[in-house]
């Protein structure tokens, strides 16, 4: 299995429950692949969204073996949309 924690890059990553989700995959397949996609992509600068996962970055080394990906989309414009495939 692959697993997708998929979050809106305009709300903080406690709102947004990242590191729930990661502790909860975790504690349920130890070794499963995880995907961080976030969306919303298109209301963000590249420093913002450069910003959001710098400061998720301590908080996410115990996970470091499981996120294989980290990527942003749009649903708005698509943009991201095609290289998640």
């Amino acid at each position: 299995a692959v697993y997708l924690v998929i979050f809106n890059l305009k709300e903080d990553p406690e709102t947004n429950r990242i590191l729930y989700w990661m502790n909860s995959i975790k504690s349920h397949a130890k070794r499963a692949p995880v995907a961080l996609i976030g969306t919303h992509a298109d209301q963000c600068s590249p420093e913002e969204i450069d910003a959001y996962f710098n400061s998720l970055a301590e908080r996410l080394l115990p996970f470091q073996d499981n996120i294989k990906l980290q990527a942003v989309v749009s649903t708005t414009t698509y943009a991201g949309v095609k290289e998640l495939k």
